[in-house]
């Protein structure tokens, strides 16, 4: 099945959320499924990680998405002191179990601050999308 037409019946996607985060040449992929996920952008293994809505501000490119990952998460573990002197980026990707080919990147920015006892991330926009989440396709 298509990820356009798993969207669209009520009941039949099994959609899963994944995210790449990147240090100058070092990433982890991580999903909040429970179990590895491969899609054509690499192999992520499951990890407690959750996020919220994508908000948008009224101006192009001022989206902002708040991640969540434990302390003990390697990505986590670089912000139990402060934020770190180097980026750390960050791109969510949707799919669907079953047409892992297909996948759409919802959200691109980085890591913008950290708070709490597990890193809840605040993660600003690197670029406005103007065009619709299309899925890519292998």
């Amino acid at each position: 099945m298509t990820f356009d037409a798993s969207e669209q019946l009520r009941y039949a996607g099994l959609p899963v959320q994944c995210f790449k985060f990147t240090k100058a040449a070092t990433s982890w992929l991580y999903t909040s499924a429970d179990e590895i996920i491969t899609l054509p952008v690499g192999v992520f293994l499951p990890e407690p990680i959750s996020c919220g809505e994508v908000e948008y501000s009224g101006e192009d490119d001022a989206e902002t998405l708040e991640i969540t990952v434990t302390r003990i998460n390697p990505v986590g573990a670089l912000f139990i002191a402060s934020l770190p002197s180097y980026e750390v980026g960050v791109t969510g990707y949707l799919a669907h179990r079953g047409s892992e080919s297909e996948y759409v990147a919802f959200f691109s920015g980085k890591v913008d601050s950290a708070k709490g006892q597990s890193l809840s991330a605040s993660c600003a926009a690197r670029a406005s999308r103007k065009s619709s989440a299309a899925p890519f396709q292998a």
